[in-house]
């Protein structure tokens, strides 16, 4: 649930460059033609992680206690290109 609620949450704010310029400048905003956010944004590679793992110490079944979520942020990036940051 939280994975699907940090998916939706993402879809409505401003579109990043890196993804307008996957759909050739296309305009691209919430609404009823962009539900969801691009494959190509890269911000799902840091949202949806710390969600889930955020829902998985809440309920007990992490196996590993996140206490810097910053540091656990700036890990996640640092396993991409940081050209689309």
């Amino acid at each position: 649930m939280e994975c699907a609620t940090a998916i939706a949450e993402l879809a409505r704010t401003p579109v990043p460059d890196v993804v307008k310029r996957a759909y050739n400048g296309i305009p691209i905003e919430f609404g009823r033609e962009y539900l969801v956010p691009s494959i190509f944004d890269p911000r799902l590679l840091t949202t949806v992680p710390i969600a889930v793992a955020k829902a998985a110490m809440n309920s007990g079944v992490a196996r590993i206690r996140i206490d810097d979520w910053d540091e656990y942020k700036y890990e996640l990036k640092s396993r991409i290109s940081h050209t689309h940051f």
